[in-house]
């Protein structure tokens, strides 16, 4: 049986200052972008025979589910707002089809990174298969927004959002790139200003170096 969302108390939260302080910008998101190591990540990768996009995917996010506030969601229903946390948020990603275009393909994060792997595997065959676009927005909300970007080693991603509403983390990755025996790649993260803060983003990449490690 599915977890039911935690409804979060808007008179009694902590961070309720903040949230309607963030609220009111006309651009209330929050990005960081920093160099991970993977090197733990790719070798058990390669010994195992699994998918590299996958697994760096299964480590991005676990460590984002570890991050209360990136499973917390802006709800507005006939202008009433609601802040939800969900007990777990899952991987929406896109997958490249032909003519340099993308589709969109999700899969529930489970733990077993095997099982992970397997499950991408299938959802970007029905993808590419279906060769169109068919858009996570407005349908649920417990999801991720994951970008990878293989061709280049990125210092930024400024991302596409539809406006101050839009609380869906994004999380892009780059061109694993190995030197001296170490395998790097720029990660960048993206929250909504009124639920996540710096340290929040901190901890996301401190948990994503542990994971990232092997």
């Amino acid at each position: 049986m599915k977890a039911p969302v935690k409804v979060i108390d808007l008179e009694t939260w902590n961070r309720r200052d903040h949230y309607r302080w963030y609220r009111a910008y006309a651009s209330p998101h929050l990005a960081l972008t920093a160099e991970v190591e993977f090197t733990g990540l790719v070798r058990g990768c390669k010994a195992a025979g699994r998918s590299l996009f996958a697994d760096v995917m299964h480590a991005l996010a676990t460590a984002a589910n570890e991050v209360a506030p990136l499973r917390q969601r802006i709800r507005v229903v006939d202008g009433a707002e609601q802040i939800v946390e969900h007990p777990v948020v899952h991987p929406g990603f896109t997958v490249g089809l032909s003519g340099e275009r993308f589709g969109f393909a999700m899969t529930p994060l489970v733990a077993e990174r095997a099982a992970f792997s397997a499950a991408v595997r299938e959802v970007s065959a029905v993808a590419q298969a279906h060769d169109g676009l068919t858009p996570f927005d407005g349908q649920r909300d417990d999801l991720l927004y994951f970008s990878c970007l293989p061709w280049v080693r990125f210092t930024h991603v400024e991302h596409s959002l539809r406006g101050g509403d839009d609380c869906t983390p994004r999380i892009a990755w780059g061109r694993l790139a190995e030197r001296a025996g170490r395998w790097t790649a720029p990660v960048n993260v993206l929250g909504h200003h009124a639920l996540v803060d710096g340290a929040h983003l901190g901890r996301f990449f401190q948990r994503l170096e542990a994971l990232a490690a092997g």
